[in-house]
């Protein structure tokens, strides 16, 4: 995946990230006049059904690019923990919204005297962008947050996730810009933050493009649905989303 430190691409590499973006492109594209409530019944149900099929080939070709720059695996990978309540916790504020557009947060944790690491603090982050498929944190305001995290308080900075406008597992593929935060974040000395995309309809995406992980997920209501070394799928079960917690 893409990975700012690493030497320039050959022209396979190229070629397969250019035709990444142009699906993403394309994706969009379908999606805006449905967000802007600007299509028919029949385009939508044409939009959503390029968009499942471009989406699970825009993930073939990023498990392609992962799977040739895999060369930096160490046995030492950090072990994350993730209750349900705090799943459902980041998907509620995530898809809710009241304009439709994206929402990003920073997430925090403890690490355990056994070594695990516990994500379990959501941040609201002031955006600076943000519509029904795109958003961008304040830069000044979140360089501020992760600074109090740290000096204050001596947490890390774990994760920031957002949400997209799609529906099904594979609408929570990370986009060309998704990548590249994760891959700025990296030159910036964080290799281990996770970034994660949640679905309008619950599917949750975890990933990581620098180093393996592993996610223990506990509680009810979600589940681990595909555990690969850099990305890990949840489920969650949004008829038995906790009401009373999250009205």
């Amino acid at each position: 995946m893409l990975n700012l430190l690493r030497p320039k691409p050959d022209l396979a590499t190229r070629d397969i990230e250019r035709s990444r973006d142009f699906l993403m492109r394309n994706v969009q594209t379908k999606l805006d006049p449905i967000l802007q409530a600007k299509a028919s019944p029949e385009e939508i149900e044409q939009a959503f059904a390029y968009s499942q099929e471009a989406l699970g080939a825009v993930r073939q070709l990023q498990k392609y690019l992962g799977n040739g720059s895999r060369k930096d695996v160490k046995p030492n990978r950090r072990h994350y923990v993730i209750g349900s309540l705090f799943v459902y916790e980041l998907y509620d504020y995530c898809t809710t919204d009241p304009n439709g557009h994206e929402r990003v947060v920073i997430v925090s944790g403890v690490h355990t005297p056994t070594g695990d690491i516990v994500l379990d603090t959501l941040h609201k982050v002031p955006m600076s962008e943000q519509t029904a498929v795109f958003v961008k944190a304040d830069e000044a305001k979140k360089n501020q947050l992760i600074d109090q995290l740290h000096t204050h308080f001596k947490h890390d900075l774990l994760g920031m996730f957002h949400n997209h406008p799609c529906i099904g597992r594979d609408g929570t593929t990370p986009s060309a810009v998704d990548l590249k935060h994760q891959a700025t974040m990296v030159s910036f000395g964080l290799p281990h933050m996770l970034g994660g995309i949640f679905s309008r309809d619950g599917w949750f995406r975890i990933f990581n493009t620098e180093a393996d992980f592993d996610l223990t997920v506990y509680g009810d209501g979600v589940t681990l649905v595909e555990n690969e070394p850099r990305e890990k799928i949840i489920k969650i079960d949004i008829k038995e989303k906790p009401h009373a917690l999250f009205p």
